[in-house]
């Protein structure tokens, strides 16, 4: 539409709304929550939208101008140590490579952008700085050290081990010790020295945390001497 005012002689332009998007994904689980970015290019400038959103439901409808185009992205997304990633995408009667693209409206009626996801893998890996670090504390004084690890990739499972003074190179799993962190109850000085690591599985593989040392110090005597 194309309107001159009377006495500004001021122009103004608009579209008609006569199209609009409405998302939805498959291939996920179920109840699986989805944040799917978006741009309309006449009217969102470069800043992104979200339309969240919990397949199979979809969410509400966006309106969009009249043959403009809607830039997309479906994110990847891990459940259960699995990662989906959505490798194509069918919008309206075409399909498209890839989680981003763009897709132009036909002048009206409904159109869906369908994310189509497979799970894939990625095999966990242990960056430098997320390994353990080693732990000092001192005997009774009720702070129990915490080893903890920060893997990337798809990840399954937690092992910690343990390696004692008194076994020598055999490491022993820990029972329980099954997640990203392990807490060394009230150690004693026994424990000195003691070195943990954990296994983390993933993708059919498994890839072990470097070692971090356990130093429990003896508490400090404190003697109280009688008047003489």
């Amino acid at each position: 539409m194309h309107v001159v005012g009377q006495e500004s002689k001021a122009e103004a332009f608009t579209h008609f709304t006569d199209a609009n998007v409405t998302f939805a994904a498959s291939g996920l689980p179920s109840a699986t929550s989805l944040k799917v970015l978006y741009r309309i290019n006449a009217t969102s400038g470069t800043s992104f939208s979200t339309e969240t959103f919990t397949p199979p439901a979809t969410p509400v409808a966006i309106a969009v101008p009249k043959d403009d185009h809607i830039n997309y992205t479906f994110p990847d997304i891990t459940v259960a140590g699995v990662l989906y990633r959505s490798t194509t995408v069918t919008a309206g009667s075409s399909t498209q490579t890839g989680p981003t693209n763009s897709y132009k409206l036909p002048n009206n009626g409904a159109n869906t952008i369908t994310g189509v996801y497979v799970a894939s893998c990625i095999a966990p890996t242990i960056a430098a700085a997320s390994q353990p670090a080693n732990q000092i504390t001192t005997y009774g004084n009720n702070v129990d050290p915490v080893f903890s690890v920060t893997p990337s990739g798809s990840v399954s499972g937690y092992q910690w081990q343990v390696l004692s003074t008194s076994m020598g190179a055999t490491w022993s799993n820990i029972a329980g010790a099954n997640s990203s962190s392990y807490t060394v109850t009230a150690p004693t000085v026994d424990m000195n020295g003691y070195q943990y690591r954990v296994v983390v599985s993933g993708c059919s593989t498994s890839v072990f945390s470097s070692a971090a040392t356990l130093t429990v110090n003896p508490k400090g005597i404190t003697a109280a001497l009688a008047n003489r």
